[in-house]
């Protein structure tokens, strides 16, 4: 996007070490509402590790990917479990035509319901702003684009962090592959 809010003067502002690794915040407090899990449906573009397995962590999860099978597939699964929270990841015009606008509406009216997207894109894609009226809240991975939002008059949005594998991204690491380096870069 070429929007890079920490750099100054041609030089990328970093924290210096030490750093310190801290678990990911628990939502326990959703739980408490009931004795077991709560029920989350998941619907994603394929099956992320660290997303699937966090979510795993703290629900009774089914996972779907939105790519493969159509929207009834999404229809029946939603009915069949009955999940009181739904964790999007519609990033895209396809996603949403494939899942269907009014199936995430229909979803909204009895769950819980999140779209999140882990990209930062400017200006912020229409879809959003459309999406937020069939969601009950549309989570970014940074403030500004929370902020964008809420300046444009959209209320039920807020952040919710990139997150990484912590088994395998750790200060001891997880042997995947033989010969594996010891630095790695993770973008795009």
């Amino acid at each position: 996007t070429a929007v890079r809010n920490y750099v100054v003067n041609d030089k990328a502002q970093r924290l210096q070490p030490p750093y310190k690794l801290l678990p990911t915040q628990s939502i326990s407090e959703l739980q408490l509402k009931k004795k077991d899990k709560l029920r989350l449906f998941h619907i994603s573009l394929g099956f992320p590790i660290g997303i699937c397995n966090g979510l795993d962590s703290e629900f009774d999860c089914v996972h779907h990917d939105w790519t493969k099978g159509n929207n009834k597939n999404i229809i029946y699964t939603f009915s069949q479990f009955n999940p009181d929270v739904v964790f999007l990841q519609l990033q895209s015009e396809e996603a949403v035509n494939k899942v269907g606008y009014e199936t995430i509406q229909k979803m909204s009216e009895r769950a819980v319901t999140f779209n999140w997207t882990g990209d930062v894109r400017h200006p912020i894609p229409n879809l959003y702003y459309a999406l937020a009226n069939a969601v009950s809240s549309t989570l970014f991975s940074n403030m500004t684009d929370v902020e964008i939002m809420k300046d444009g008059g959209v209320e039920n949005v807020d952040y919710l962090q990139v997150g990484f594998d912590a088994e395998t991204f750790n200060p001891i690491g997880k042997e995947i592959v033989e010969n594996v380096p010891q630095v790695i870069f993770m973008g795009s």
